[in-house]
């Protein structure tokens, strides 16, 4: 990052003084999401990521396993799980442009259901789980566009990037020129 900032249609990154980072993004939803990665003071204890896919559908549920989903983070917090924590997740393309955050369920403290959102910036990148404002360590992963048959909106959302009928389109193997023949499942 340098001593300067980067930003683009989907968000801003910015390095802070600490040596950390300032993401600025929105949701699905468009709603603002402010997410400070900062270096940890000693005895801030991470999430851990452990079994993930190296492929993440867009729009699948993928189950994440790991440590400390339920926990406080904050230096002196020996806390045990508690049902009031809820984790974040996140894909971070690596061609930058902010947080991918999809939504999360059916938590516990050693694993989750992560939501991958439906997006145009698939390929690869780096999955985090956020607890107690704590990021975990990043896994790689790829994110894949959408499987053929699947309802699209734009031909950019699909691996093979067709969406005949877009905006209310399915995702297909070719482009619709003429009579088009259906693509659904």
């Amino acid at each position: 990052l340098g001593a300067a900032a980067f930003s683009d249609a989907h968000g801003l990154l910015a390095r802070l003084p600490t040596d950390g980072a300032l993401v600025v993004a929105a949701d699905p939803d468009g709603r603002p999401l402010a997410l400070t990665v900062d270096t940890m003071p000693p005895g801030v204890v991470r999430p851990i990521v452990g079994a993930l896919p190296p492929v993440i559908e867009a729009g699948a549920a993928v189950t994440v396993s790991g440590q400390r989903f339920q926990r406080r983070s904050a230096v002196g917090s020996t806390s045990g799980p508690s049902a009031e924590i809820t984790p974040l997740a996140a894909f971070m393309p690596a061609e930058g442009g902010g947080p991918l955050f999809g939504s999360v369920s059916d938590w516990s403290d050693t694993s989750l259901t992560f939501h991958a959102p439906v997006t145009v910036r698939t390929g690869p990148g780096f999955f985090y789980v956020i607890v107690d404002g704590v990021p975990s360590v990043p896994r790689f992963a790829e994110l894949r566009g959408l499987a053929l048959g699947v309802p699209c909106t734009a031909g950019v959302q699909c691996r093979s990037g067709f969406c005949p009928g877009a905006p209310d389109g399915v995702c297909c193997d070719e482009a619709c020129d003429g009579t088009c023949r259906s693509c659904r499942a």
